[in-house]
């Protein structure tokens, strides 16, 4: 479980995949399977997506009719990224994933009802209304 996890928090779902599965055929677990079934629904819906780099932040959006929204958000990201370097004296230097999810995308891929967001250790999601449906 533990390489999966590392695979998923890194944003390598296929990876993570293969060894949740691998796993869960040397022991059955149910936290396990609720992690595969979780990363399943991500890659199926987030696997078509587009991709922004900048120096801190991948973004992965839908889309090519929202590139300059995107554009705007990372630069926004970005200043709010040095200025939080600067106040905590901290620059991380892993990327920080984003996912923008059309409203309805993301209640299908974190199974939760219309407009809700779930955050967790491994990642943050939200709906990003700004989207086409």
């Amino acid at each position: 479980m533990l390489l999966g996890s590392a695979y998923y928090a890194q944003d390598d779902l296929n990876r993570a995949i293969a060894e949740w599965k691998r796993s869960l055929e040397i022991h059955d677990d149910a936290r396990l399977r609720e992690a595969l079934e979780k990363a399943e629904k991500e890659q199926s819906v987030a696997g078509s997506y587009l991709e922004f780099r900048s120096d801190h932040f991948l973004v992965r959006y839908e889309g090519r009719d929202t590139e300059g929204l995107v554009r705007d958000l990372v630069n926004t990201l970005e200043i709010a990224f040095r200025d939080l370097s600067n106040e905590l004296d901290y620059n991380p230097h892993e990327t920080i994933i984003v996912l923008l999810y059309p409203t309805r995308r993301f209640a299908t891929s974190r199974a939760r009802p219309h407009g809700w967001a779930r955050s967790t250790t491994e990642r943050s999601a939200c709906p990003f209304p700004g989207f086409p449906p």
